[in-house]
């Protein structure tokens, strides 16, 4: 897609999986002001890439389009055995203008684990245009509205830490293995004058949850461990609910994460021929137990490695959504 903003061109896309940004400061103007999209078509674009090289991908000659390979689009949108073949075209997720002198760039809580009876929490924080120095960053950890740790931190550069002690820490397990508390994490950045810059928040479970492979009498173990204790990982596969992703609405999605709970799964894998789903589907998971085998976006398909330009955008797209996803505890394996 080429994107225009009062006539102007600001940019162009070719990953739907991606957080794309723009500066736009220099185009705007008071009033009223006209976003423009043009979109190219994704199957005209994939094929004329495809006849200039070949890459395999599987059963094109039967339920697939060929060229999805070549282009970063959800490839069930090229046709799969479950579904049509709906070369989809359009926004599918918000738009929306920011303005800041100063912001919260990026917020990553870990966990520490090794010391019983409490959970250490540690929120490494990037500010963006730090300006007038030093401010002040002010960080909570909550639970049920309750705050159970609060620290505050002056800044003197762009990068600080902000740690957390969890005394008597509530665990967070799969379905059907325990209860799932959820802690709020919220930091808030301040100037001088006490005044709220930019804040962010999350929702975090405290847990352990690791893939163990050891040797054992039958070659190598494949198998998850939540907070030490083993289990066995009893779910589905994930496809997207409905060929046309935004007509998914909060309702279907609680429908069916609630059934899969209802029915003791406490695993699914959200294939790579779909979508990296939006932030409700992790949220619910989160609360519901279910742990997630989170594929990146590819199926059945050779994909044009040898491309620069192509490896370029797939690393971007592994950013985005690993940065999104990161902190929630349904989030098992990538």
């Amino acid at each position: 897609a080429t994107i225009m903003l009062n006539g102007q061109e600001i940019g162009r896309t070719d990953n739907m999986f991606r957080t794309w940004e723009f500066d736009v400061k220099e185009h705007l103007r008071p009033g009223e002001n006209e976003i423009e999209i043009r979109f190219d078509s994704a199957l005209r674009v994939g094929q004329e890439r495809l006849a200039l090289r070949y890459i395999h991908s599987w059963s094109t000659d039967t339920h697939k389009l060929p060229g999805g390979n070549y282009v970063r689009k959800a490839a069930y949108h090229f046709g799969w055995d479950w579904g049509p073949k709906l070369v989809t075209c359009g926004i599918w997720r918000d738009i929306e203008l920011l303005a800041f002198d100063t912001q919260l760039s990026d917020v990553h809580v870990t966990q520490d684990h090794s010391q019983a009876g409490w959970v250490s929490i540690t929120a490494q924080i990037t500010v963006d245009n730090p300006g007038q120095l030093p401010m002040t960053a002010v960080g909570t950890v909550s639970l049920d509205g309750d705050t159970v740790s609060a620290q505050e931190v002056v800044l003197t550069g762009s990068t600080t830490a902000l740690a957390f002690k969890i005394e008597d820490a509530q665990l967070w397990w799969p379905n059907g293995l325990g209860e799932q508390p959820l802690y709020d994490v919220e930091v808030r950045l301040l100037d001088g004058q006490g005044a709220t810059l930019d804040s962010w928040q999350t929702r975090i479970g405290l847990r352990t949850l690791e893939l163990d492979r050891h040797e054992d009498e039958w070659g190598e173990s494949f198998q998850f461990r939540v907070n030490g204790v083993p289990f066995f990982a009893q779910g589905a596969n994930w496809i997207p609910a409905d060929n046309f992703v935004p007509r998914i609405d909060d309702d279907h999605y609680w429908q069916l994460l609630a059934g899969a709970a209802a029915v003791n799964m406490n695993m699914l894998r959200v294939w790579g021929g779909g979508i990296y789903e939006q932030d409700l589907f992790y949220d619910t998971c989160d609360r519901l137990g279910i742990c997630i085998w989170q594929d990146f976006m590819f199926a059945c398909a050779t994909y044009p490695t040898f491309d620069a330009a192509f490896m370029a955008t797939v690393e971007q797209e592994a950013l985005d959504n690993i940065r999104r996803l990161r902190h929630h505890a349904c989030l098992a394996l990538w």
